[in-house]
């Protein structure tokens, strides 16, 4: 009896020519792995990514191009290419170098294509595409745990964002690029957060809020301005994002609890405990997952918090 010949039959069939450098034999494989029509996204996708880079490595430029475009392709505006969804998959499964840095070296290989390819009539938009390059190469290495290069890919990332913002300031107002520029100063404010560089992090926060007032820009803007004792900026930032999130967000929760130490810091211990009595109203466990926090109450406010909410503090 013949064994069934799957995507993963020629996929990986193609994976081994094209590691042996045997570019036309592996072409062969990736566009019959191509044509089983599998149902999984990421399956389609990785082909795509290997049949662009074969053909990069063929010198094939314009079939090379076709593929890194259904590679990055969205089904719609609010989504994310294919190529991201594959990488934001490996985010969420368990750690596998090489599959990250093979990835890592097709976008190195795509970001040298949508160069030597600027002007090409088929990339309409090429800026956006290294735009998206950059992002998920910091997204990669963010995976790695190396935050020296997710910072440096952030960057760039967010460099080309303003040339774009700047060169298209009087074209058409539109909101998802907004939304994608907003997260993405979110990102860098988290590395410089993580990095103690919190003058650098608020930069990119108040930027964000300069493009729209989302509520998780404020939210971070609270955690930065706690971090740099400012009590009063932090509780006001805090006070804007729950203004705005949604009831069953988990921000709104951490929202309410560490604006209730805020303003234990300023001395409004009423106001604490009212931030306190709503945060233990959705999740009666809430404040034991900030026990560093808690272990900073003077003990005298502890036993009035105690009193008042009925509960060990």
């Amino acid at each position: 009896m013949n064994k069934k010949v799957t995507w993963r039959t020629y996929f990986y069939k193609g994976k081994k020519e094209f590691e042996l450098s045997n570019y036309k034999s592996a072409l062969k494989s990736f566009k019959n792995a191509l044509n089983k029509n599998t149902r999984n996204k990421n399956n389609n996708c990785l082909t795509s990514i290997y049949l662009a880079s074969t053909y990069y490595f063929l010198k094939d430029l314009e079939n090379a191009i076709y593929y890194v475009k259904i590679a990055f392709k969205k089904e719609y505006n609010f989504s994310h290419g294919q190529i991201r969804e594959l990488v934001e998959d490996l985010r969420l499964k368990k750690l596998n170098k090489k599959k990250i840095k093979d990835l890592n070296n097709f976008l190195k290989i795509f970001e040298s294509l949508i160069k030597k390819s600027w002007g090409h009539i088929l990339i309409k938009n090429p800026t956006s595409y290294l735009i998206e390059i950059y992002w998920m190469r910091a997204i990669l290495y963010r995976i790695l745990g190396n935050i020296r290069w997710d910072l440096v890919f952030c960057s760039k990332a967010i460099s080309l964002f303003k040339y774009k913002f700047e060169i298209n300031k009087k074209k058409e107002y539109d909101w998802f690029e907004n939304f994608d520029f907003c997260f993405l100063l979110r990102e860098r404010a988290l590395i410089y957060i993580r990095k103690r560089s919190y003058e650098k992090a608020i930069d990119d926060i108040n930027n964000s809020l300069l493009i729209e007032k989302f509520p998780e820009s404020y939210f971070l803007a609270g955690i930065i301005y706690r971090n740099l004792s400012n009590y009063n900026l932090s509780i006001s930032m805090f006070s804007e994002a729950i203004k705005n999130l949604y009831p069953k967000e988990k921000r709104l929760l951490d929202a309410y609890i560490i604006r209730g130490f805020c303003r234990i810091k300023n001395g409004n211990i009423e106001e604490a405990i009212n931030d306190f009595e709503y945060a233990l109203s959705i999740d009666e466990n809430c404040l034991k997952k900030y026990p560093n926090s808690l272990n900073k109450i003077p003990e005298g406010i502890k036993n009035i918090i105690s009193i008042y909410l009925k509960i060990k503090v």
